[in-house]
């Protein structure tokens, strides 16, 4: 007999994932959890006694005989016994191994019909009952990673996406034993393989998703059209959309070592965050998580075989929707950890991040333009028309009047837009007489943005809204490091202008000179160091980046380090920001760790003690 963990595993599997699927499959590093709140209702289990050999897939059937649980792996399928908490191995053997993209469903009568992946064309049906397998009709090209497969029982056939790097989309019905493509009218589909693709079927609707949109077919277009944004793309490894068959909403969990874990409710046009988020972080090419009752009561399991070999398990009733005022999370101390899958869809590599503040929204870089998020109810804007041509470069820069307007440079260019967070439409402004380079900074005061131009230089221009117009300003002293040598920041400090470069901060008074204000603890690092300011008092923040979880905390008025703190995670990625807002009552410190985790963290400034 198998562990209790693998046997709730497959239970749960068998209730239910997108197309009834658990891919076990890739690298994982996943990371010991917080013990905390959110972390309180998930219940760890053994994993099976010898852990799927990779990839592997758990598949749920639910036919007239009621839910059964099947393990795909290499050659084998093996049983789950639910009532049993038990394994039957060895049920029968399939005519190859699995590979790459392996996909599972059921049809009416409880068969597997699977996706035999590893960039094959091969398609079965697989009868557990009588241990036969079927090969039907292969598919029109061959099957690659991030491919998913969905059963619509009211038009008698299979839905698929293909996976491997591509667009395609299937249709086999089982009355003709044919296949057909899908159009996509529209083009508004993105490859399926460096993500981890979807399908469904509810209410007679199909959707899709292989990015950070859900699309739904257009029969009368013939194509796919957005339905909603859902902020992150799925990864491929980890990325799976658990089934409950009760209400056919989808427990989404985003992949990539992330912890995150979110609900799509397509009846009601629904996407929201949940916690508590898994236990560990959490990753694996495939899907491996479904919904099953277990005691009266519908639960999410969440197979984490590359991590331990462990299953995570946890009632629905005890997973509830994240908001802004939810209670601070896991990361100890006065830190809270907000919705990661802001950040990881937003954002890879070097190309932007988390820059900002302006009104009630976050304004962020993502590839092409700025979006905005209202942290309230974390409702994504879509694409603005931010006339920007290509992917935004490393060195982005950004800052906000702090109601309406934000205005942003592009690192290695003259190009200088300003968007409307209202309309979220932007436009090309007027360029400046050098262009932004790396480490290039912005700053809005009094109705007008400076900017230090970053690169060698330490060149300081001011662009005047109203006018429209860019004017020469007296540089920063040629005893301060320029600015692309080092870490670097522009912040608004009581009034003032405060540029940071290196292990000095500069103030810029009122008749428009530079004198140093303070000599810093410590520089924040060219890779992922981050500085802010509290406009409530002279104190600015200075995150060292550079794979540290340092934070410094300077008060400008006493020249002193007020405190040292650490970060819940190191940050090392170059292009995030920090920022101060207001909450309400509440002034908050936000931080964006960056790389693929991308986890937002704020700090309550109430809490700290100033003495």
């Amino acid at each position: 007999m198998l562990s209790m963990h693998t046997a709730t595993f497959a239970r749960l599997l068998l209730r239910g994932v997108l197309p009834c699927v658990a891919l076990l499959a890739g690298a994982a590093s996943p990371r010991a959890a917080r013990d905390d709140e959110r972390v309180a209702h998930w219940e760890v289990l053994e994993g099976r006694p010898t852990a799927p050999e990779l990839p592997a897939v758990l598949a749920c059937t639910l036919g007239p005989a009621g839910e059964r649980v099947f393990l795909v792996h290499g050659s084998e399928v093996a049983e789950y016994d639910v009532e049993a908490d038990a394994w039957t191995d060895d049920l029968l053997r399939l005519p190859a191994r699995v590979g790459s993209g392996v996909a599972v469903t059921s049809d009416a009568d409880g068969q597997l019909l699977m996706l035999r992946g590893g960039d094959s064309r091969d398609f079965w049906r697989v009868r557990p009952d009588t241990g036969v397998v079927e090969a039907l009709p292969s598919t029109p090209a061959s099957v690659g990673s991030g491919a998913a497969i969905a059963f619509d029982a009211e038009r008698g056939r299979a839905l698929v996406l293909r996976g491997g790097d591509t667009v395609d989309v299937w249709s086999f019905d089982f009355a003709s034993q044919s296949w057909s493509t899908i159009p996509d009218s529209q083009h508004n589909l993105t490859k399926v393989g460096f993500t981890k693709g979807g399908i469904i079927v509810v209410d007679g609707r199909t959707y899709a998703w292989s990015d950070h949109h859900f699309k739904v077919y257009d029969p009368d277009v013939g194509g796919w059209r957005n339905f909603m944004s859902f902020g992150f793309r799925p990864g491929r490894y980890g990325a799976s959309f658990a089934r409950d068959r009760r209400t056919e909403a989808r427990y989404i969990t985003l992949g990539h070592d992330s912890r995150t874990l979110g609900i799509f409710e397509a009846t009601k046009r629904s996407w929201d965050l949940l916690r508590p988020r898994l236990p560990a972080r959490y990753s694996g090419d495939g899907e491996r998580t479904f919904v099953a009752d277990r005691g009266g009561r519908p639960h999410l399991f969440v197979y984490d075989v590359l991590g331990g070999n462990v299953m995570y398990r946890i009632a629905l009733s005890d997973l509830e929707r994240i908001t802004l005022d939810s209670p601070a999370s896991d990361v100890g101390s006065a830190w809270r950890s907000l919705h990661e899958e802001w950040g990881a869809s937003l954002v890879r590599a070097d190309t932007g991040g988390l820059l900002g503040s302006v009104g009630s929204k976050w304004y962020f870089t993502r590839f092409k333009g700025i979006r905005f998020v209202d942290p309230r109810n974390n409702k994504w804007s879509r694409y603005p028309g931010v006339p920007v041509v290509g992917r935004l470069p490393d060195g982005l820069a950004a800052t906000s009047d702090g109601e309406r307007m934000v205005y942003a440079f592009a690192g290695g260019s003259p190009l200088f837009v300003g968007v409307d967070a209202q309309t979220e439409k932007g436009q090309t402004l007027a360029e400046p007489d050098l262009d932004a380079l790396i480490g290039a900074q912005l700053a809005f005061l009094d109705g007008r943005v400076h900017a230090l131009m970053g690169g060698e230089t330490r060149a300081h221009r001011v662009f005047d809204p109203s006018t429209g117009e860019w004017t020469k300003w007296r540089s920063l002293p040629e005893e301060a490091t320029p600015v692309g040598q080092a870490g670097s920041g522009l912040v608004v400090s009581e009034g003032r202008i405060v540029a940071i470069s290196g292990r000095e901060a500069w103030r810029l008074d009122v008749w428009g000179h530079w004198s140093k204000a303070a000599d810093l603890p410590h520089a924040v690092s060219s890779n992922g160091g981050m500085v802010a300011a509290d406009p409530t008092s002279a104190r600015i923040f200075l995150v060292e980046g550079g794979g540290s979880t340092r934070l410094s905390i300077v008060d400008l008025r006493g020249a002193r380090s007020e405190q040292e703190l650490e970060l819940p995670d190191a940050v090392s990625i170059r292009g995030n920001r920090a920022f101060v807002w207001n909450r309400g009552n509440h002034t908050e410190l936000v931080v964006m760790r960056g790389h693929e985790t991308n986890e937002i963290f704020t700090l309550d400034l109430e809490t700290l003690d100033t003495r």
